[in-house]
């Protein structure tokens, strides 16, 4: 429940919250409950509170590459273009096979207009995972931007097999 994970946090003080996560451990405890509270935050476009749980998951549990992915996508989110492209490249030089990490770079590239490179992570992130449908929606963007009608129709073919109700 979201909504009442932020009214906790925010009826503790969020900062307080913050500096209480502090242990690093085998489980992972503390770094897990930042990642939770930050995707809280993120759920209700609070960016900033959700960057700095997201941080505190990543310093408390720097291996767990999901949160490397949700701190450089929150990064995008608001528009730090510089540390996001920095975060989803330190996330796949540790797995080049991310297929998060791979998709939301080729977006920041397609919303910058960089076709060379969007299209370099879609064909790898494909490569991988042939039946990742937000992948596929993002290869019929590209082809949309590329304006090739044959490689749209044939993205857009296949969100449909991968999910016959995405009509």
């Amino acid at each position: 429940d979201l909504s009442a994970l932020v009214t906790y946090v925010d009826g503790q003080e969020a900062e307080k919250v913050l500096a209480n996560l502090s242990n690093e451990s085998y489980d992972n405890q503390d770094a897990w409950t930042a990642y939770r509270i930050g995707q809280a935050y993120d759920g209700i476009k609070n960016w900033s509170l959700a960057e700095a749980f997201y941080q505190r998951a990543v310093n408390l549990a720097s291996e767990e590459l999901d949160f490397q992915n949700k701190l450089a996508l929150i990064w995008f989110k608001q528009n730090k273009i510089e540390l996001a492209e920095a975060g989803f490249l330190n996330l796949l030089g540790s797995f080049d096979r991310h297929q998060e990490g791979l998709n939301n770079l080729a977006y920041l590239y397609l919303r910058q207009g960089n076709l060379q490179q969007a299209d370099l992570y879609l064909k790898r992130v494909l490569k991988f995972r042939p039946d990742y449908e937000l992948a596929w929606l993002n290869r019929a963007n590209f082809a949309l931007q590329k304006e090739d009608a044959v490689l749209l129709k044939a993205s857009l073919l296949e969100v449909v097999r991968i999910n016959p109700e995405n009509q």
